[in-house]
């Protein structure tokens, strides 16, 4: 048996304590007081103390088998909700981007032809115009392609202006793009499209 004298200042009008420790105790408090620099056993004692009773920490139970547990239930919880959310940020980038080939596909592609189509059809009846009279006027077939292009070119530029990316998502890490019209507006670039 070790005796662990533990000294109160007069002031505090209280004695001199002695505690019988056994050799393995003794040796475990030397240990705590070495590793986090604790001066003396009465500070030691105190923190102990204080630690047991702040966290509700019943010290007769055999801490490391809870603790253990608590930590591996921690990190198996901690594992799936990681693993969940990488699942639910793959499936949105999934669906981002097949929303944004069915807009190309449906919606961009088209026009692109179509703006392709009626360059080409005014390059050519542009060639076929005799240059000697530049005083004619254009034949009204000619005139109709060159206003439909128009239209369709001012309502592509209009789905470009009233477009924006948004952030969605807990992390903010993916993206949408947004077309904001009304359904009118929306109907109406759809004929000229």
């Amino acid at each position: 048996m070790y005796k662990v004298y533990l000294w109160y200042p007069k002031f505090y009008n209280m004695a001199i304590t002695t505690i019988k420790l056994d050799r393995d105790t003794k040796e475990l408090l030397d240990k705590i007081k070495k590793k986090y620099e604790i001066s003396t056993y009465n500070l030691l004692l105190s923190y102990l103390s204080h630690y047991f009773l702040k966290n509700n920490i019943n010290p007769k139970i055999d801490m490391t088998g809870d603790y253990q547990n608590s930590l591996i239930q921690m990190e198996i919880k901690l594992t799936s909700y990681l693993a969940e959310m990488q699942k639910k940020l793959t499936n949105d980038n999934i669906t981002l981007r097949k929303w944004l080939g069915a807009v190309t596909r449906d919606h961009i592609v088209p026009m692109q032809k179509q703006i392709f189509e009626l360059t080409e059809d005014l390059r050519s009846t542009a060639q076929e115009t005799p240059k000697s009279n530049p005083t004619s006027t254009p034949q009204p077939e000619d005139r109709e392609l060159f206003e439909r292009y128009e239209e369709q070119k001012r309502a592509l530029f209009k789905i470009f202006e009233n477009s924006k990316i948004e952030q969605v998502g807990m992390t903010g890490a993916k993206t949408r793009i947004v077309v904001e019209l009304s359904e009118q507006e929306w109907k109406d670039l759809k004929e000229v499209i």
